[in-house]
């Protein structure tokens, strides 16, 4: 049996030292000097790069030996959530959290995302024609809160609550990622005060939440609001889950509320570097709805814009590395991995890869409309993860993307102001390294005219 390739336990501290300062270019240096399957030794237990398609897709479907690492931080606030789930409960969680998202995505329900956003994003526009210069990374947090909160849940969140609720969830987000990423175990105290940080971060987020859960928590025969969809699908013996479980299954949904955030802001760094993509998204837009206000009917039609939101996730994919452990020996390909192997994924290499992807970091939609690179079980692209454990929410968050831009792309013209190159910064999400310096100008008819927040032109 062949070994697996990889530098030697001294060029492999050197390796993650370079990781632990410039992950992205460590470990494209990783896989670029010794293949798509490589071996770090870092003492006792080895890391496992793993950058081929096949290896990362059989890795993400076997649940039962490649066990997911969850981080203390990361456990406690989202307790209860399925996340966190294994064994019957887990599969039991997973059918019944999963026709839950499927059956809350309703024409109604997208009616009331593109009426939301773009309530939102006209109070985003008038902000920078006004001459201000808003926080874009920011304001795509509020706007996708305020779409889950209004469409999904059914109830509103105060602007003090929303800004405790972004805040605190960014926190957790830094303790998990510092967890996740430390080479040497920190000290005792260093521990303590994370675990209280953390308690108190998901004591303040349950005090908001829990109310909202609750006022919906008898709503069973209500069909218009997950709260009462997941109460009603998910019992415990016999009973509706608490509110507390469900607390936890929107602390997840919050969370992902985050990372698509941070894709909107990526889809519009993209679409103001390439006007060419832009237009044709436009014209797409008009085309579709002969040049009226978009409504949820015409989301179907628009295929292009459908390609302008893949191939952003493919260069940003907003979880850009997925960790699991082997809870037993194994084998991949002809290589024998033993028990304990720690095993990284990263959907940033992966999409990257040059041997799967042509011009891999250009910015091209086009190359999603062939079949073959939309061939999501192929295990080269997985901007939602992959396997029984990818994201749940995964339709969800791509129908509030291709809404959000959808509407922004037939009003503005979007513009970089700034020469300087935005480049990924990887934490616990893949963030630009500096907010966008980007400008909306209202779009101008050949005649002149431009199109106002309504859709008329004037």
């Amino acid at each position: 049996m062949s070994r697996i390739p990889g530098p030697n336990i001294f060029s492999g501290m050197f390796a993650l030292r370079d990781i632990s300062k410039n992950p992205l270019k460590g470990m494209t240096d990783l896989v670029r000097n010794h293949g798509d399957l490589v071996r770090v030794r870092t003492g006792k237990k080895p890391i496992l790069v793993v950058n081929d398609p096949t290896n990362a897709k059989n890795v993400l479907s076997d649940d039962s030996i490649y066990v997911r690492t969850n981080p203390p931080p990361l456990r406690k606030f989202l307790s209860g959530s399925l996340l966190l789930s294994r064994g019957e409960d887990w599969e039991q969680r997973k059918r019944s959290d999963g026709e839950a998202f499927t059956e809350i995505i309703s024409e109604k329900a997208l009616k009331d995302l593109v009426e939301s956003a773009d309530y939102a994003i006209e109070r985003f526009g008038s902000t920078e024609n006004d001459g201000g210069r808003p926080e874009i990374l920011e304001e795509f947090r509020k706007i996708m809160f305020r779409m889950t909160s209004e469409a999904f849940l059914r109830t509103r969140f105060t602007e003090s609550e929303t800004e405790t609720i972004i805040n605190d969830i960014g926190r957790i987000e830094d303790i998990t990622e510092r967890w996740s990423t430390r080479l040497v175990k920190p000290s005792k105290r260093t521990l303590r005060q994370e675990r209280k940080e953390t308690h108190e971060i998901k004591k303040r987020h349950d005090s908001i939440i829990l109310p909202k859960v609750a006022s919906r928590i008898h709503e069973v025969n209500k069909e218009d609001n997950l709260i009462s969809i997941l109460q009603k699908k998910n019992k415990k013996d016999g009973n509706p889950l608490p509110p507390q479980d469900i607390c936890g299954v929107l602390g997840n949904l919050i969370a992902g509320e985050r990372a698509s955030s941070i894709v909107m802001t990526w889809i519009l760094h993209c679409l103001s570097l390439n006007p060419r993509v832009q237009l044709e998204a436009r014209k797409e837009i008009n085309r579709t709805t002969s040049g009226k206000p978009i409504e949820e009917k015409h989301l179907k039609d628009l295929e292009f814009l459908d390609h302008v939101v893949e191939e952003t996730l493919r260069l940003y994919p907003p979880t850009w590395k997925i960790f699991r452990a082997t809870n037993q020996e194994t084998r991949l390909q002809n290589h024998l991995v033993p028990p304990g192997t720690l095993i990284m994924i990263s959907p940033y290499l992966l999409h990257r890869n040059p041997r799967y992807w042509s011009h891999p970091d250009d910015f091209y939609p086009e190359r999603f409309s062939s079949q073959d690179a939309r061939d999501t079980d192929s295990g080269a692209y997985m901007p939602f993860g992959f396997g029984p454990r990818a994201c749940l929410g995964k339709n969800m968050a791509f129908q509030q993307l291709k809404i959000i831009t959808s509407l922004v792309v037939q009003k503005y013209d979007i513009k970089e102001e700034s020469e300087e190159e935005i480049k990924p910064s990887p934490g616990f999400y893949l963030n630009p390294d500096s907010n966008p310096c980007i400008s909306l100008e209202p779009v101008r008819t050949e005649k002149g005219d431009h199109i106002e927040h309504d859709g008329s032109v004037q």
